[in-house]
């Protein structure tokens, strides 16, 4: 049940920090990187043994960064106008760089172990399957996250940025493909604390997929309705 609770905590978070997060995002941006940090000092040993636990299951597996995806993920499925929609799309984006640069360090910890076992041809078919996910992964990761920076977005012009963000449905699919070609082997043999992990990402990113299925078409049918008054409003100004 651990990212049940990294994911309750990290809303919790989210809500209370979002104010701050308005007014001075690059602190956070600031303490992600710490952590990021601090995680490499874990890989490298420098780390007290008793914080390792805690930071290996909230950090080096990437609990707090796939949280912060999945709240920027069901951000998007609200109806525009609607209180939750407005309350975070002003730090929208800022919880999306966060997920970034703590992705980041996730990928430091992992890729320097396991990237030489997968061109050595030495990793079970599952993990190497994870890793090319999340090679693909770190290249959306990177331009997602660059691209989310207001400055990029203002230089990218409106549409070009809401085409290029299409790309993050993509992004959405692999962390699932990724996190159960980690987890399936160990569920299969039993294990209740895979299982469980299976059953919940499962559950996160199926809801999200049909929620952001029905929230695509409605957006069309308001879009078409809106479009249909346009064009009565035009056929009576004619008149």
């Amino acid at each position: 049940m651990t990212f049940p609770l990294t994911l309750l905590a990290t809303l919790m978070v989210a809500i209370l920090a979002r104010p701050a997060m308005q007014k001075v995002p690059w602190m956070f941006y600031l303490i992600c990187i710490a952590l990021d940090a601090a995680l490499l000092a874990l890989s490298a040993g420098l780390i007290p043994q008793a914080a390792v636990q805690l930071a290996t299951i909230l950090l080096r597996r990437g609990f707090i960064a796939i949280s912060l995806f999945v709240i920027v993920m069901y951000i998007g499925v609200f109806p525009y106008g609607s209180k939750v929609r407005n309350y975070f799309s002003p730090v929208r984006a800022v919880l999306a760089i966060c997920a970034c640069i703590l992705a980041l360090g996730h990928v430091a910890a992992y890729f320097t172990t396991f990237i030489p076992r997968l061109f050595e041809g030495n990793l079970p078919s599952t993990m190497a399957l994870s890793m090319f996910a999340g090679l693909g992964l770190l290249t959306l990761l990177l331009v997602l996250g660059i691209t989310s920076f207001r400055g990029v977005r203002k230089a990218m012009g409106g549409r070009a940025w809401l085409r290029l963000q299409k790309a993050s449905y993509l992004f959405y699919a692999l962390i699932y493909v990724h996190s159960m070609c980690l987890l399936i082997p160990s569920a299969l043999q039993h294990g209740e604390a895979a299982q469980t992990s299976v059953l919940v990402y499962s559950v996160v990113f199926g809801a999200y997929a049909v929620a952001r299925v029905v929230r695509a078409i409605a957006d069309h049918r308001q879009s078409e309705v809106a479009a249909q008054l346009r064009q009565e409003e035009l056929e009576l100004q004619a008149v």
